[in-house]
């Protein structure tokens, strides 16, 4: 699931906001034990800061949780921002980047000539991936998954331990 609180930006190139998606089971039980590494997809005027070589896309949960810092462009807009486990459900938010309403003071000519974010990193880590054998692929998914449910029981009786019945 995807935090929705709060979530205002500003197309001035420079605001950002956090968005914070968070691993839950079928209930929707936060589970604050899983460590999975969550991808970060955005679709509009804006990106995620950062990338594969400072560990911000794909960001490791942290007690269930992973934050990603998406930046808006100096262009207002829809945008859509999707995060997603491979092998779990993914959820998506659409935000809306409001005009600045007064004058920006920057070179759109210096903007559009300086150096881009090299997203092709992480399609070639996917592509490498796609590439394992299909029993390699089947046996990755099963530790995944017991993994998963590993954790699932481990906040079970965490939860259990913290609740005792009177």
């Amino acid at each position: 699931s995807i935090d929705k609180q709060g979530l205002e930006l500003m197309a001035d190139g420079s605001d950002f906001v956090p968005i914070r998606a968070t691993i839950v089971d079928k209930n929707g039980t936060k589970k604050v034990l899983a460590e999975e590494q969550v991808y970060f997809e955005v679709e509009g005027p804006a990106s995620v800061i950062g990338g594969l070589t400072n560990f911000a896309n794909p960001a490791k949960t942290s007690f269930g949780t992973a934050t990603a810092l998406i930046k808006a462009t100096h262009v207002p807009g829809t945008i859509r921002v999707k995060a997603y486990v491979n092998g779990l459900k993914s959820d998506q938010i659409t935000l809306i980047s409001q005009p600045v309403k007064t004058k920006m003071n920057f070179d759109i000519d210096y903007l559009n000539n300086s150096k881009k974010i090299d997203e092709t990193k992480i399609v070639i880590q996917q592509n490498i991936k796609e590439e394992l054998p299909r029993d390699v692929k089947i046996l990755q998914e099963e530790i995944r998954r017991l993994r998963l449910e590993l954790v699932g029981k481990d906040q079970d009786l965490m939860e259990l331990r913290s609740n005792p019945q009177k």
